[in-house]
């Protein structure tokens, strides 16, 4: 089914249409069990002056997995929805192209007798930029010091490319500026890798962090859209169907929901549903 309607972004005075394919649920059949692998990137340790200083993304990616993994587990005469067979982060300092070519290769054995069934998350969380002179979209480490930088050191989509090649369904989940620069030529491509990529921010627009705290004395930051992510998870309140169980397409749909968030949420392909409807946690 496809759904076209009209989105107002009142922060850039942006009105557009967006087109979504909103697929039949229950048009693929559900794993009984799966196994899961994560792959986090996350830098909050950015120079000021640039790309500038942002407070959450370390610990926001690290409460992601940890929810994730406490909600899917077992409950009283439920078994749990995965089993986690690899969990790694690579944060700040260990954020950069050595670290990430390591992982990919540890992922690629671990992966060998994975299942179609099977899922890797890859969350990336921090600063995303276009390289100047180009359209190109860029995730950046903290190293990344000044935009001469970006180019050598950022993680494109073609370096991030061959985790998208790996025997299983991928999720990418992406919180930074920018995020879906690089999509619309790769939709195609993703889809036939069994890819689903989230992004919280269009190619012309920016991802948020916020303080949520009342008290000026003890600031909580978080980044706005995987803030609504874990909070989903966490209270039980992207349990949309109310039958105990919440799905990642349950999830998807209580994020975009969302009236807070700064940017049109960017969801990019809707109709990938062997992916949307995995069952992740009890509420």
């Amino acid at each position: 089914m496809i759904v076209s309607e009209v989105s107002e972004n009142a922060e850039i005075g942006e009105t557009r249409e967006i087109v979504r394919y909103l697929p039949t649920r229950g048009a693929f059949p559900v794993p009984d069990q799966f196994d899961l692998y994560a792959l986090a990137l996350a830098a909050d340790d950015y120079n000021a002056v640039f790309p500038g200083t942002l407070n959450s993304p370390v610990r926001d990616a690290d409460s992601f997995f940890q929810v994730l993994t406490e909600k899917g587990r077992q409950r009283a005469g439920k078994k749990p929805f995965f089993n986690l067979r690899h969990d790694a982060q690579l944060f700040n300092e260990r954020l950069n192209l050595r670290e990430f070519g390591k992982e990919l290769g540890i992922l690629k054995q671990k992966l060998k007798a994975a299942r179609p069934e099977d899922l890797l998350v890859v969350l990336l969380v921090g600063h995303g930029e276009i390289a100047p002179g180009s359209d190109r979209y860029y995730f950046l480490p903290s190293s990344v010091r000044n935009r001469a930088m970006v180019a050598d050191e950022g993680f494109s989509w073609e370096r991030l490319a061959p985790l998208t090649e790996l025997p299983c369904r991928k999720l990418f989940v992406i919180d930074t500026c920018h995020a879906g620069q690089a999509l619309p030529s790769l939709i195609d491509e993703l889809k036939k890798r069994d890819c689903l990529v989230m992004c919280s921010s269009a190619a012309d627009q920016k991802a948020a962090e916020t303080n949520y705290s009342q008290d000026p004395n003890l600031p909580d930051w978080h980044m706005i859209y995987l803030n609504q992510f874990i909070r989903g998870l966490k209270d039980g309140t992207a349990d949309l169907s109310e039958d105990g169980e919440i799905s990642l397409w349950e999830c998807a749909q209580a994020v975009e929901r969302f009236e807070d968030l700064p940017s049109t949420g960017f969801h990019e392909p809707w109709d990938l549903f062997q992916v949307l409807d995995i069952p992740l946690a009890h509420k």
